[in-house]
């Protein structure tokens, strides 16, 4: 098993490279006189296996153009004020202008070069070895975490890293994490609830570069679509209602062979420029995770390696875990990278709510512990170390999302342009405008938490 982030750790202050704050999660363990020694070790075994398997690339920054939209906001009225809610957003909308393209392109700038914006260290293109020092005893299961001073270039951002002395998460950038899914012939699906689908809502953010984040707050698949030079992201036609319970939900089963089975492909990606598959999928329940699952995995092309993300669900009423899904997760994980992401408790009231989460979370570390190809991601200590990034709401959703109208036009506040071809948005969701925008408890809309899961996630399979 590869375990992160149990129980401690910490989120410490950075300087970003914007000149802001900003803060990582740190597993170092502080006071050890072993720290010297191993950091020296471990600089030493880096830079040899850089040296000896490093791709070169000039140091660069990369930044996005969008070339369509599928929800433009307003530009002509600022909204900072009363469709925020229940926090006043700490910036105008009229900045956002589209904060869900549909495509754009990707930029490689020099450093050198006055118009590169490389804040965001996530967007340099600096290819490093992709096996770490030390990296298989920074997922053991005995390693616990830490929030840090981090580098991720956001304002007050920090990093979560492990608490141990020899060892750290090693902070991938988007180049790296292309390059291992195109040369591996790896995609990745995110399942499970809204707490999942935003997860996969902030990798998008991530490659993109974007700066607010805000969730578009539609239950239906989605795919993003990624190669160097290009992107794109497509909602799937239909949905469900959120609170059915204990049923498949035919939206999104049927639809899954159609959208999820088709290769995937962005305008601007050439041959020898492989289009990799990033694909969200809504299922909140282990009733419908095995079907989902296995309708999905036939629907792949052959020859594609899956790493599968997804949680522990907080919306199961239940105290276990499903045995048909533990079974069939069983039975996949030489095939899958499985990666469980538990969830979080810090903020559940009700003791019988709590006892099943905690209980939940407990079996599925204890199911993954011994096994490598399963790795365990404790969101749930993430969220309860005292210095970790602001904003979030109950400890499960730390990005501000889309308010939708009910009404037909959207009323007085309305933030979405209305009749206009770039918001499909809109027509996927039955005509419905925007109201406003559900901001966090900061007001930002940065999201760093999901940044920092992100993180984590890709030193989970970037070794594999």
């Amino acid at each position: 098993m590869e375990y992160i982030g149990q129980g401690s750790g910490a989120w410490k202050p950075a300087v970003s490279a914007g000149g802001g704050s900003s803060k990582r999660w740190d597993p170092s363990l502080r006071g050890s006189a072993l720290i010297g020694l191993a950091g020296l070790l471990a600089a030493i075994v880096f830079a040899w296996h850089s040296f000896r398997s490093t791709v070169p690339e000039a140091p660069s920054c990369i930044s996005y153009q969008q070339t369509s939209c599928l929800l433009k906001f307003d530009g002509d009225r600022d909204y900072q004020g009363p469709p925020c809610a229940p926090v006043d957003c700490a910036f105008s909308t009229q900045e956002l202008g589209c904060p869900f393209p549909a495509g754009g392109t990707f930029t490689r700038r020099p450093k050198a070069d006055p118009a590169a914006q490389c804040q965001d260290p996530f967007l340099e293109a600096t290819r490093r070895s992709l096996l770490p020092p030390c990296s298989e005893a920074c997922c053991d299961g005995g390693v616990t975490g830490s929030f840090q001073p981090g580098d991720t270039g956001l304002p007050g951002s920090q990093t979560w890293q492990p608490r141990s002395a020899n060892c750290s998460f090693f902070p991938y950038s988007s180049s790296e994490v292309l390059h291992h899914l195109q040369a591996s012939k790896a995609r990745i699906v995110v399942m499970g609830d809204s707490m999942m689908k935003q997860l996969h809502s902030r990798l998008v953010h991530m490659f993109r570069g974007s700066s607010r984040v805000i969730d578009y707050t539609m239950y239906a698949s989605a795919r993003y679509s990624l190669c160097r030079a290009a992107d794109s992201f497509a909602v799937a036609e239909g949905g469900y209602q959120k609170n059915v319970r204990g049923v498949k939900p035919p939206a999104v089963l049927e639809g899954v062979p159609a959208f999820f089975g088709a290769s995937p492909a962005a305008p601007g990606c050439a041959a020898g420029d492989p289009v990799v598959a990033i694909d969200s999928m809504f299922s909140a329940w282990y009733t419908w995770q095995v079907t989902h699952l296995k309708a999905y995995r036939e629907a792949m092309p052959a020859g594609e390696k899956l790493i599968l993300v997804t949680a522990v669900n907080f919306l199961e009423k239940g105290g276990e875990v499903g045995q048909e899904w533990m079974q069939y997760l069983e039975s996949i994980r030489n095939e899958v990278k499985v990666i469980l992401v538990s969830t979080p408790t810090g903020r559940t009231k009700n003791e019988d709510a709590l006892k099943r989460l905690r209980g939940r979370n407990k079996a599925m570390k204890e199911w993954a512990e011994g096994l490598p190809e399963v790795s365990f991601v404790d969101f749930d200590a993430m969220t309860r170390d005292p210095h970790r990034p602001p904003g979030g709401e109950h400890d499960i959703h730390w990005m501000c999302w889309l308010r939708w109208a009910p009404q037909e036009g959207g009323g007085a506040h309305a933030l979405a342009v209305p009749g206009q071809a770039n918001n499909v948005l809109r027509e996927r969701q039955g005509g419905q405008a925007v109201a406003g925008i559900h901001s966090t408890s900061d007001g930002q809309c940065r999201d760093e938490m999901d940044l920092n899961v992100w993180q984590v996630i890709f030193n989970c399979f970037m070794k594999s």
